[in-house]
């Protein structure tokens, strides 16, 4: 959900960056979840067909290298990815507040998790820009 809001976000704002995301644990190729998918549909931050093509990929060196800045739901995910990948460890950061994990949960849990997302990821934009 963080990639989809954060795509919306540079967007609106005409702003020219990417976002991508992969899993400590994700299998490559399954879809997006349902509630992750209803969640950002309902609200507008993605359309029924971009994420239907979505499918998920774990954290590897390509992807890792590649990421100017890595960003993890929580301080337990930083750490692991600062051991996992530790010639990249001073690009790994938390987001400003835990982003709860809403796997197996009803539509609130996941509604509930994007709004934390869209506050974190507004904070960190806002902090970029000075905005």
């Amino acid at each position: 959900m963080a990639e989809y809001y954060a795509r919306y976000l540079f967007e609106k704002r005409g702003m020219r960056w990417s976002a991508a995301s992969a899993g400590i644990s994700a299998l490559r190729g399954m879809p997006m979840s349902a509630g992750a998918r209803d969640a950002l549909t309902e609200r507008g931050y993605a359309d029924e067909a971009a994420v239907s093509r979505h499918v998920s990929a774990p954290a590897d060196e390509a992807s890792v290298a590649a990421a100017e800045f890595i960003y993890c739901m929580t301080a337990y995910h930083a750490e692991i990815m600062r051991s996992e990948f530790p010639r990249h460890a001073g690009r790994v950061f938390v987001m400003p507040e835990p982003v709860s994990d809403p796997w197996g949960g009803g539509a609130e849990d996941y509604r509930r998790c994007l709004d934390t997302i869209v506050s974190c990821v507004d904070q960190l934009v806002d902090g970029w820009t000075g905005g």
